[in-house]
C-alpha cells in the first residue's frame, strides 16, 4: 500500500481495492486452499497482484485530485519546547523496560 503513496497515478479507489483483494488472496492461500509454497513466495505473489490491481482500478477510476497541494501558504513552525526532555525520558523508560524484561 506504500506504493499508493509514492506513485501519483494510483487513486484511493485503487489502493482500497488492492487492500481488499490482497487480504482476500492471503486468507484464501493461507487458510482455505492448500498451497504448498513458502509464505514469503505468497507475499511476493500478493505484492505483484496488489500492484496490478492498484494500476488496473486506477486506470478505470483515475485520481481526481492533483498529487501535490497547490496551497503555498507559509506556516509559522515552532519547535516543541519539551521535545528534548521528553525524548530523554522516553529513551530512559525504553532502556529500563528492556533491562527489566531481559532478566
Amino acid at each position: 500500500m506504500i506504493a499508493g503513496l509514492f506513485i501519483p497515478r494510483i487513486s484511493a479507489a485503487g489502493a482500497k481495492a488492492a487492500l481488499f483483494i490482497g487480504l482476500l488472496f492471503y486468507i484464501l492461500t493461507t487458510f482455505i486452499f492448500k498451497v504448498d509454497i513458502h509464505f514469503v513466495h505468497i507475499w511476493g505473489i500478493e505484492f505483484l497482484l496488489n500492484m496490478a490491481v492498484m494500476f488496473g482500478v486506477s486506470h478505470f477510476y483515475p485520481n481526481t485530485r492533483p498529487p501535490w497541494s497547490s496551497d503555498k501558504t507559509i506556516l509559522d513552525i515552532q519547535p516543541w519546547r519539551y521535545a528534548k526532555p521528553f525524548s530523554i525520558v522516553l529513551t530512559i523508560m525504553i532502556i529500563a523496560l528492556y533491562i527489566w524484561l531481559g532478566q
